[in-house]
């Protein structure tokens, strides 16, 4: 069975939705961590139909995806991955984040709220850190998953017996944003990242294709909607060449 894609149009966004909008409440991490760093993923989510199960349905075996610095996926902007391990830690974790340096993060989700971009779109997720490695992901305790487009399993009525075992990717883009406790370092922040540690919730625009404003954190205002502008027209840009 093809995958699904979702390519939504980018719209240009009023500078209040740009300076307004924030990551629900209910998602953010405790007080004392703060935004570490953001980056893009592109990629399939891939289900396997379980039709054996009461009633048939698309289990979620993971995500396969790249991870970027930059909204237009530029192979200069390429510094990682995101996958499943395949099996789960002690502590149940086995979502994996991983730069090209080896520098990795695992972690198991804890809550999840729907997309406010409604049900075509898999939900934003806080998943808590059960381990790091040295480097860009070293002491980072949270990740969120923001701004989703795409990536929702088929129906469950196309999950029948006839394709019981069959496997379908869908392809999917987000914001990972990477949190750490306040005060915690991990040396120089990598040469080949854009952002630098900061407070609050700021966070990048969304995928060139989503339809979710920028997140404002603690930026002055006037900061804040010139680097929302500049964002959003270069993602406009980008999308011109998507169909």
């Amino acid at each position: 069975m093809p995958g699904f894609k979702f390519n939504v149009a980018v719209s240009l966004m009023s500078l209040a939705a740009v300076a307004n909008a924030v990551v629900p409440d209910a998602l953010l991490p405790p007080s004392g961590f703060d935004l570490k760093e953001a980056l893009y993923a592109k990629g399939t989510q891939n289900y396997a139909c379980n039709s054996t199960a009461t009633p048939p349905a698309w289990v979620l075996t993971g995500p396969t995806a790249n991870l970027y610095t930059s909204a237009d996926y530029s192979d200069s902007s390429f510094v990682g991955t995101h996958y499943y391990a395949p099996t789960p830690d002690a502590n149940g974790a086995r979502v994996m984040w991983e730069d090209t340096k080896n520098s990795s993060v695992r972690a198991a989700p804890i809550k999840n709220i729907p997309s406010p971009d409604g049900p075509t779109n898999i939900p934003w997720l806080q998943l808590n850190v059960s381990a790091t490695t040295p480097g860009r992901f070293e002491g980072i305790a949270y990740v969120l998953r923001i701004h989703t487009v795409g990536g929702v399993a088929p129906p469950a009525s196309d999950c029948t017996a006839e394709k019981g075992g069959a496997e379908v990717k869908v392809d999917y883009e987000t914001n990972y944003m990477f949190y750490k406790a306040n005060g915690t370092t991990n040396g120089t922040p990598p040469t080949n990242s854009t952002t630098t540690p900061t407070t609050g919730n700021t966070v990048p625009a969304p995928p060139a294709s989503g339809s979710g404003a920028p997140v404002n954190g603690q930026n002055s205002g006037a900061e804040t909607l010139a680097w929302g502008v500049s964002t959003i027209l270069g993602a406009a840009s980008a999308a011109l060449f998507w169909f």
